[in-house]
């Protein structure tokens, strides 16, 4: 009979080695209870993540734009006379449209000048009979 006494095995009497070790997937089972991830164990940073623009596809039907997103002042609306053109098609006057009064018209001596120039008498012009003359004298 050997007691335990007797027998004295220490580390170094004891070499595994991994050929001396034969795990197959039949002897070993894990379950999801066995598992725990938590957000803490998960690291993404933006480095991650690469958004390319074929990955985003907008249709109008998404997007909604009110008078209340658009706001148009002065200061962005520059018009100049080469932005405009009328052409006499564009302009219809009337005799409607138009009223002269007697009070819009003033005319003075100073815009009237009559000078001998502008008159001219000849003898078809004047006719003296003889009752003329008997009247005179």
């Amino acid at each position: 009979m050997i007691n335990s006494e007797d027998v004295l095995v220490s580390s170094e009497d004891v070499l595994v080695t991994s050929e001396d070790v034969l795990v197959n997937s039949e002897d070993v089972l894990v379950t999801s209870e066995d598992v725990l991830v938590t957000s803490e164990d998960v690291l993404v940073s933006s480095e991650d993540v690469l958004v390319t623009s074929e990955d985003v596809l907008v249709n109008s039907e998404d997007v909604l734009v009110t008078s209340e997103d658009v706001l148009v002042t002065s200061e962005d609306v520059l018009v100049t006379s080469e932005d405009v053109l009328v052409t006499s098609e564009d302009v219809l006057v009337t005799s409607e449209d138009v009223l002269v009064t007697s009070e819009d018209v003033l005319v003075t001596s100073e815009d009237v000048l009559v000078t001998s120039e502008d008159v001219l008498v000849t003898s078809e012009d004047v006719l003296v009979t003889s009752e003329d003359v008997f009247q005179e004298s």
